[in-house]
């Protein structure tokens, strides 16, 4: 490298002007930055900028890790003003910059907030911060800051919106909150039974840990190579065990965060937070998508949140019900019971009361019950909600007119349901129909078997010739069955065909007849089969080398039946004889798992 020896006693790259290091730093050059860092002064590091004026420093969170870490490090050893030097593209200094990274710069990240000094943050940039740790589910430096500054939770970031928004806002794909998870049972079991330690405090911890990332490596090869490690890994990752784990420390975090940020909701009233558009619109938006989590966390810090009201002048249960959230629509039984008659009644901008709102089908409902199967289960699913809302009204209820549509609930469930009632109808008589057709079929095979059986008759008493064999009569008893359960089954379903198709006939006669006419027509087709397998080995006595792969095959019918019909037919039971969606019992236990009061 060519120098020339200046004056003043330091050293210069020839055409130093025209050395492009931010270009370096970008493509990664690690061994010839630091030897550049080296030969130039602090102010040649403030100066020479990219074409878009950031500094070296900033290009490098366009980089991987492995390469940003060390020239990160190296130039903030050289020079700590770059931490404070904002760039005029996106008005950030490096440590927010490095948020806003595509990359996992969770050590570049740390080691930032460990050099920066926090009077170079104002306060839209650490709300920025947070937000982005939400984004990226990196807490532990967003954690940090909403404890020294708590007021930071509704503090406009650059974004324009509050950290409250963010968690608010998050998509269900995210999932930082349980109510979003959808969880199975054994999945359900282990989240219960996993114990995630709390977060330090601010008294406990004095600053943010930057690991020594050497060491980090040394202790994770250590532990790769253990035989314990490994089969833990193994046996969590079948049983989906880490990727719970992980779930569950997203959650615990996140609960953390909303007690802490919501300290800040105390003391104001509803004047405060009715004015508060951007507050408000978080508190709406987490109705819309169910986030009760939020919801509970927002209103034990501040009862007043449930009366505020949006630009329809719906409060939040009203939203809730509008928007089919019915553990939000809940959180009114538990802790506002002795008001219920008048929160049922209150109306909203268009004269709307509580039951008007559930007997419309507006854009968020219609949302809502599209992840149900079936136009059926969807009516029945709005007449629940319609029933549920109507058994805490007063009877005068019944009768108040709204001013849209200048009619009372009843008549308004009716008019936005209608088109919803054509497709319920088509639907459970076209299964109907479906399913007649195979239970016809099975009725006319299974009764003529029962007058050809195998072997044959004996020609002098007419008695069949295996009546003695077990197998005979597992045949002929299998058949009665398969015949009796299939022609139950063909008169249900023609009892749906000829239904009145009224409104609550959805609720639980049309949803019984169907459950009862699956299941006899499962029970018809399985011991349809039993009785071919047993004619099978009645005939081929003693050649099990066709018999088993015979019998094997025609377990496929049954098999595919299940596989298409079953799922249906859980639904359907559970959604007409299960706890139900306003079960209070189940609200209750919900609760507990949150833990809202630590």
């Amino acid at each position: 490298m060519v120098t020339d020896t200046l004056d003043s006693g330091r050293t210069r790259l020839v055409g130093l002007d025209r050395l492009n290091l931010p270009a370096l730093v970008s493509r990664g050059n690690v061994v010839i930055v630091k030897e550049l860092v080296q030969l130039m002064t602090e102010e040649d590091l403030e100066e020479i900028l990219d074409p878009s004026g950031r500094t070296a420093i900033c290009c490098a969170f366009d980089i991987p890790p492995r390469y940003s870490e060390e020239i990160v490090k190296c130039l903030v050893e050289k020079n700590k003003k770059l931490l404070s030097i904002i760039d005029p593209s996106t008005n950030m200094i490096p440590l927010v910059m490095a948020h806003e990274s595509k990359w996992d710069i969770d050590a570049v990240v740390k080691y930032l907030y460990s050099v920066t000094p926090h009077e170079t943050l104002n306060a839209r940039q650490a709300a920025h911060i947070i937000s982005q740790g939400f984004i990226h589910k990196r807490f532990d430096i967003s954690w940090d800051l909403i404890q020294r500054y708590p007021g930071l939770a509704i503090t406009k970031d650059l974004s324009g919106k509050y950290p409250l928004n963010r968690l608010a806002e998050s998509m269900k794909w995210e999932r930082l909150f349980l109510s979003e998870s959808g969880l199975n049972f054994l999945e359900q079991w282990i989240y219960d039974h996993m114990v995630i330690p709390p977060t330090p405090t601010i008294n406990d911890i004095s600053s943010i840990n930057v690991h020594d990332q050497e060491n980090d490596e040394c202790n994770q090869k250590r532990l790769i190579h253990s035989v314990t490690s490994l089969f833990r890994r193994l046996f969590g990752g079948l049983l989906g065990i880490n990727r719970i784990h992980r779930m569950k420390l997203i959650h615990t975090r996140i609960h953390e965060f909303l007690h802490c940020m919501c300290k800040v909701m105390k003391n104001k009233d509803v004047i405060q937070m009715q004015d508060d558009i951007i507050l408000r619109s978080a508190i709406f938006r987490a109705v819309e998508q169910g986030k009760v989590e939020f919801i509970t966390h927002m209103g034990i810090a501040n009862r007043n949140i449930y009366q505020i009201t949006n630009e329809e002048d719906k409060t939040v249960f009203q939203f809730a019900a509008d928007c089919r959230q019915e553990k939000i629509y809940s959180l009114a039984y538990l802790y506002y019971f002795w008001e219920i008659t008048k929160i049922f009644r209150r109306r909203d901008k268009f004269d709307n009361n509580m039951l008007h709102i559930v007997g419309t089908f507006s854009s968020f409902a219609q949302t809502r019950v599209d992840n149900i199967r079936g136009a059926a289960l969807q009516l029945q699913r709005e007449r629940q909600w319609f029933k549920e809302v109507e058994s805490h009204v007063k009877l005068d209820s019944l009768e108040e007119i709204n001013h849209t549509d200048q009619a009372p609930p009843r008549t308004v469930f009716t008019k936005y349901h209608k088109e919803l009632m054509k497709e319920g109808e088509k639907s459970m008589k076209e299964t109907a129909t479906s399913c007649t057709v195979v239970g016809a079929l099975v009725v006319t095979m299974m009764f003529a078997a029962a007058f050809t059986v195998p072997g044959g008759n004996n020609e002098d008493t007419g008695a069949p010739m295996f009546l003695k064999a077990k197998a005979f009569m597992i045949f002929i008893i299998s058949d009665a069955i398969s015949l009796f359960s299939s022609t139950t089954s063909v008169m249900i379903l023609l009892g749906i065909l000829t239904s009145r198709y009224k409104e609550d006939d959805f609720l639980k006669s049309l949803p019984t007849k169907m459950i009862l006419g699956l299941f006899t027509l499962f029970l018809s087709i399985a011991t349809m089969m039993i009785t071919f397998s047993a004619a099978l080995y009645i005939m081929l006595h003693g050649k099990s080398w066709i018999i088993i792969p015979v019998i094997l095959l025609s377990s496929v019918p049954i098999a595919s039946f299940v596989w298409m019909q079953f799922p249906f037919f859980v639904e359907i039971f559970v959604s007409t004889y299960g706890a139900g969606i306003f079960d209070r019992e189940n609200i209750h236990k919900f609760w507990d798992t949150i833990d809202v009061r630590k």
